[in-house]
């Protein structure tokens, strides 16, 4: 009888697994390598299989051996599953990997569902972001949400020509025709009093500009 006879044999047992561990963290709950191995030691006993678990170029290797096998030949005695080590200086981790990865390559040999499947999420090294429903979980500082406002540019208009001009103009009589023109175009009373005092302030420096003092002006006289 060959190994793959043997393994079919076992497959039609339809054997049931009962989920008897649990994450309580992930909320998930799948069959232990206990149970497994409880259920599955006396059926390979009695067929003569031998199962045994080693390191390979940083992967669990799986192999179940067929020892009345007379065959020379690996791939006629024995069958093999493999899964990758995290790569952790974490020796909790590494074995929660161990342990994981030989409850996962007995599932795949013998076709047995082992979980949902979260629990592998400690053995993976990887974040999982899910709520945290300890009670003892320590309360998460709200965060300040961050905008970006982008600026956008508009295209000039007339009026802003205007105050441009005024801004730079140095004759009171060309400022008062650069008012004229720009005084029309305000839509509300806002806009025109804000327009109005941007020729006050113009007008203003102009004629500061232009005050000169008296020839005679001795200002140590006072």
């Amino acid at each position: 009888m060959s190994i793959y006879t043997k393994l079919l044999e076992i497959q039609a047992m339809h054997l049931a697994f009962e989920k008897d561990a649990s994450n309580p963290f992930f909320k998930a709950k799948y069959v232990s390598l206990d149970s497994i191995v409880e259920k599955l030691t006396p059926i390979l006993d009695s067929k003569k299989l031998l199962v045994f678990h080693y390191t390979d170029n940083k992967e669990i290797v799986t192999t179940l051996l067929d020892t009345e096998s007379t065959d020379e030949t690996q791939e006629t005695r024995c069958i093999d599953s493999k899964f990758p080590l995290i790569d952790s200086n974490d020796p909790q981790k590494l074995g929660s990997c161990i342990t994981y990865a030989k409850r996962y390559n007995l599932g795949q040999i013998f076709n047995i569902i082992t979980d949902r499947d979260d629990d592998g999420n400690e053995a993976s090294g990887k974040e999982v972001h899910l709520e945290d429903k300890r009670p003892w979980a320590p309360i998460k500082p709200a965060t300040k949400q961050s905008y970006t406002w982008e600026k956008k540019e508009y295209p000039k208009t007339e009026a802003d020509d205007l105050l441009d001009s005024m801004e730079i103009e140095d004759d009171i009589e060309h400022l008062k025709v650069l008012f004229g023109k720009l005084y029309p175009m305000g839509k509300t009373d806002k806009q025109k009093a804000f327009y109005k005092s941007k020729y006050e302030q113009a007008k203003d420096r102009i004629m500061d500009n232009d005050f000169t003092m008296p020839p005679d002006w001795d200002s140590t006289k006072y």
